[in-house]
């Protein structure tokens, strides 16, 4: 019969199924990648380089930050890459975008890290130029004053919402010229994806403001 059950109304789904956490190009920790999201990614992104099942580090980009200042992160990427000096591949999808329209967004290439078996993400990181320093007002207007960190020849800017961060850093190449990048751990994620695999559901092999 009609009325018997709670029906939800159009501004209750859209609440739902809004991006959770951490945003970017709407995009959220609960936004899982499907034929809908990548449209939309690739409107903003352009075309798309995917791999099926590969490494995951966390500490790819500032290899020593995260043993310094992040050891719940350090711990998770040890685990991830786990027996040390082999290639630890996971049942994850990456999507990499290298033509990105300057005139469109600051950045020059978005790689993002999707587990398979959630659809959800576990890991973005976005790079850009001198451009992108105007980015970390956006954040810092979005979510706050963030905690700073300074090591070598870097700083790094963290905001925290639950067990996922938000890493904003600004660095120099080998040839001194500025360079910026936005690092999203989806730790939630991450921690899921890891207990289905140490549970054996799945195995591990061996060998701008309108962006946030």
């Amino acid at each position: 019969m009609m009325g018997c059950g709670k029906q939800e109304t159009a501004s209750e789904q859209r609440v739902e199924s809004a991006p959770a956490g951490f945003t970017f190009l709407d995009l959220g920790a609960n936004t899982p990648v499907g034929d809908d999201l990548r449209d939309r990614l690739k409107r903003r992104l352009g075309s798309v380089a995917i791999v099926r099942r590969t490494t995951i580090d966390l500490d790819a980009n500032f290899p020593g930050l995260l043993q310094a200042h992040f050891s719940d992160l350090a711990e998770l990427n040890r685990r991830l890459n786990w027996p040390p000096r082999e290639r630890v591949e996971h049942a994850v999808t990456q999507l990499t975008y290298r033509y990105i329209d300057p005139d469109e967004l600051p950045f020059d290439k978005v790689v993002l890290l999707f587990a398979d078996a959630t659809g959800l993400p576990v890991l973005l990181n976005a790079y850009s130029d001198d451009v992108g320093a105007s980015l970390r007002a956006s954040l810092e207007e979005k979510y706050g004053v963030p905690t700073e960190i300074s090591w070598n020849s870097g700083r790094t800017w963290v905001w925290t919402q639950g067990q996922d961060r938000l890493l904003f850093t600004a660095w120099r190449d080998q040839y001194d010229r500025p360079r910026h990048t936005i690092t999203i751990y989806y730790s939630k994620n991450l921690q899921a994806l890891m207990a289905l695999e140490e549970k054996g559901g799945l195995k591990p092999s061996g060998a701008d403001k309108s962006i946030f």
